[in-house]
């Protein structure tokens, strides 16, 4: 497949992709897909620190791509850096041990044509999202979809490793611990903000995670653990069964504890907590303070970290990080009530 690196070569363009980055496109596209089939659209995606194109062929079949940044300025932070590469490596894993409706990955490379971004290209997928499907489905046949959906979860939580770490085959390093695992992930995610010149604060973190750290020791299986909770963007569904058709991982996972999938729920709403009427000081009554929501507060802490940097990090996310703050600050104060 030879392409033009002349934007008039492909026949509609998002006008917001740059030549450079079109040129770098093109190579990537070029070394995949060896054929005939040219390019006649290329839309980006925003949202994300590693950039998503919906790629559309002369034959009106599409692809998705997803790939390390392009541009030359845009770097890589500490915890961003294992993303595609644990993405590539979790998808072929749950496809060749499960019978989950995972997304297909068309192909995944680390290099082309000059271009140093690593990429992956995946099959389109097939129906609409879950979030598109509450409007034209039923309550009950989405009920049983997110019930479908959980199924799907605990198999992949099924995979299971002997140590803890990132599923990348560059790092070497592996934990014996879930608990020195975790506690590496987050200083590692904190120097992050800190690199970043953010303001949060630091200390309550850090104290919050040093007194409830002892009970990451309960988590002695490394299981399979997507680094974030499954959207309804990412799940896609017969329009008119809401049957799964596609689960898209995107954001890589990890061998590590699967409560970390549920950690944003952590909220004063959840389920979790309840408000004492009978105490004249509102203090947060935890109704099942056990092992089970010591973690739950300490993974919303590192998941709300990880928003707040990932959004200041991108200009084109700027005010994306008030809602994880606020969500930062009510977790902090309900881990504050019990240490």
């Amino acid at each position: 497949m030879m392409l033009n690196t002349d934007k008039s070569y492909v026949h509609s363009i998002e006008i917001h992709i740059s030549d450079m980055i079109l040129q770098k496109l093109q190579q990537i596209i070029n070394t995949i897909l060896n054929s005939c089939q040219t390019v006649t659209h290329i839309q980006e995606l925003h949202g994300s620190i590693y950039p998503r194109y919906i790629i559309t062929l002369q034959d009106n079949s599409r692809l998705l791509l997803r790939s390390s940044p392009l541009h030359h300025s845009t770097l890589l932070l500490d915890h961003q850096q294992h993303i595609l590469e644990s993405t590539n490596l979790a998808t072929r894993l749950i496809r060749e041990e499960t019978s989950v409706p995972i997304l297909q990955i068309h192909h995944y490379g680390q290099s082309c044509n000059g271009s140093r971004a690593s990429y992956i290209l995946f099959e389109y997928p097939k129906g609409i999202t879950l979030r598109q499907a509450q409007s034209v489905l039923s309550y009950n046949i989405i009920r049983q979809t997110r019930k479908s959906l959980d199924r799907y979860l605990a198999a992949i939580h099924t995979i299971i490793n002997s140590s803890f770490g990132y599923l990348a085959n560059n790092n070497t390093t592996s934990y014996d611990t879930w608990k020195d695992f975790f506690l590496s992930m987050f200083h590692h995610l904190l120097r992050d903000a800190e690199d970043l010149m953010l303001i949060l604060p630091y200390d309550q973190i850090r104290n919050g995670l040093s007194q409830l750290e002892v009970y990451l020791d309960d988590v002695k299986i490394p299981q399979l653990t997507l680094c974030r909770v499954v959207s309804d963007d990412q799940i896609f569904v017969d329009e008119t069964t809401g049957e799964i058709t596609e689960i898209c991982i995107m954001d890589g996972a990890i061998w590590g504890d699967p409560l970390m999938e549920m950690s944003t729920s952590t909220s004063p709403s959840s389920s979790l907590w309840t408000m004492s009427e009978r105490d004249s000081k509102s203090r947060l009554e935890l109704r099942r303070y056990d092992s089970t929501t010591a973690r739950m507060m300490l993974y919303a802490c590192y998941q709300y970290v990880m928003d707040i940097v990932d959004a200041c990090h991108r200009q084109d996310q700027l005010g994306k990080d008030l809602a994880p703050r606020r969500g930062l600050i009510k977790t902090l104060q309900q881990i504050a009530t019990i240490i």
